[in-house]
């Protein structure tokens, strides 16, 4: 999911979303489905460098950047 919140701010989210995934949760609508650390979400750390990774390669290479 992209939000273009204002002209100079971009918000990606990148979604694993299973096939059969209920309709009332598609779209923005899946962040209810966001669950906690101790409920088997993604570590904050984890994620903080993948973030962190992403913004190196898209510096590097631009061209790389969605």
């Amino acid at each position: 999911m992209c939000f273009a919140e204002s002209p100079n701010h971009l918000h990606v989210h990148v979604v694993a979303k299973p096939a059969d995934l209920p309709h009332g949760f598609r779209g923005a609508h899946v962040f209810g489905l966001m669950v906690t650390e101790e409920a088997g979400a993604v570590p904050r750390a984890e994620i903080a460098a993948l973030c962190e990774h992403l913004r190196r390669t898209w510096a590097a290479d631009p061209s790389s950047s969605p």
